[in-house]
């Protein structure tokens, strides 16, 4: 038989353990809300972070390469194709303005082009097109459907258009966003022909998060 007092540890036990998980559950919230992006027009910052996977396609001086080796820095991911008449050049010219235009507090920032068309987009293709506007920028390319599995995790679904002509000409519709992923190689934003000062301010927020994190790590 169970006397008040054991009864009475027992409860005590109980709210000692509810008050615990109160603790944790406040401390989760609270580190969640330290990771809050800063907003900025033209900038759509996910509301959880999504994981990428890591799946392998090929660069442009024709290696293996999956998105996990630059963990550690910001990506700015961008689909598109070399021979995209108007909104890939566009946005690659934008990219280029916008690196030399960056500070040094940017320099852990690095950019990188998936190619929506695999067929045309060898790597030596995709290299010429990519160096036009820098030599830093990584380009990257595969088969249509290891890079729809890709795109599918970004959510930039791509179309290959009617051959058309002697040439057998075809265009690619994608998406026209570029991607913005963190250290730790989840998707955190996407930017829609965002202002220099957008992308830098929230590249930024996304680096100083990576520090703090490491910090934490150091000490701990």
């Amino acid at each position: 038989m169970e006397t008040n007092t054991t009864v009475s540890l027992r409860a005590d036990g109980v709210a000692r353990l509810c008050l615990m998980m109160l603790c944790l559950a406040s401390s989760s919230v609270s580190s969640a809300a330290n990771n809050v992006l800063p907003e900025y027009e033209r900038v759509r910052v996910l509301s959880t972070a999504r994981p990428i996977s890591e799946i392998e396609l090929v660069d442009k001086s024709g290696s293996p390469f999956a998105l996990r080796e630059l963990r550690g820095r910001v990506v700015m991911v961008f689909f598109g194709f070399a021979n995209c008449p108007d909104v890939c050049p566009t946005t690659m010219a934008r990219l280029q303005q916008f690196k030399q235009s960056a500070g040094k507090d940017l320099d852990d920032v690095v950019y990188a082009m998936i190619s929506v068309d695999g067929e045309r987009d060898t790597p030596e293709k995709l290299k010429k097109f990519v160096d036009g506007f820098s030599p830093e920028f990584i380009g990257l390319t595969g088969k249509p459907d290891l890079v729809k599995r890709v795109a599918a995790e970004f959510r930039a679904p791509f179309y290959k258009g009617n051959i058309s002509g002697p040439s057998n000409a075809y265009s690619v519709a994608h998406a026209p966003q570029v991607f913005l992923l963190d250290a730790d190689g989840m998707l955190r934003a996407e930017l829609y022909n965002a202002s220099f000062e957008a992308m830098a301010g929230i590249s930024k927020a996304l680096l100083d998060e990576h520090q703090v994190s490491q910090q934490r790590t150091t000490a701990d």
